[in-house]
């Protein structure tokens, strides 16, 4: 796994050998959402899969006060659907606040060019940015390419 200005991005290939196996199928890992976000991340990340290929997306998560969250357009659901979000772990029961990170897993369906977009939010933070340089919200979009 290559970091990427702050934002971890796998080449296509680079997971097929992954020792990694979740008891679902959240096919090839092209990217995490850490948290917390330690840099700006790259504003565009280029995914490039196959129709019929399985994808996702690691997303941290956090009982507070961060969150990544998808916003606007979702993608095309005719290149790409929704195949669910399948947690990395689990919580003991009785554990209080507890979140542990989740796959994005979405499906290539058809040839095509597709958006997705997920936005950091640290609720700390004033919506004026300038007033507080240890405050970072970004915005990265997902540029997915099925061939």
């Amino acid at each position: 796994m290559a970091a990427m200005a702050g934002i971890c991005v796998l080449a296509v290939t680079a997971c097929s050998g992954s020792s990694h196996r979740a008891s679902h199928d959240h096919g090839l890992v092209v990217a995490e959402l850490p948290i917390p976000l330690a840099s700006p991340a790259a504003p565009v990340v280029k995914v490039a899969v196959t129709v019929g290929q399985r994808f996702s997306v690691k997303v941290d998560t956090s009982d507070g006060p961060y969150e990544w969250s998808q916003v606007g357009q979702a993608p095309d659901q005719k290149l790409v659907k929704v195949a669910g979000n399948f947690n990395d772990g689990h919580c003991d029961p009785k554990a209080v606040g507890c979140r542990v990170p989740y796959f994005h897993t979405l499906q290539a369906k058809a040839r095509g060019t597709t958006t997705m977009t997920w936005h950091f939010k640290d609720f700390n933070c004033q919506d004026n940015l300038a007033s507080n340089s240890d405050c970072t919200h970004n915005t990265i979009e997902f540029e997915i390419t099925v061939s």
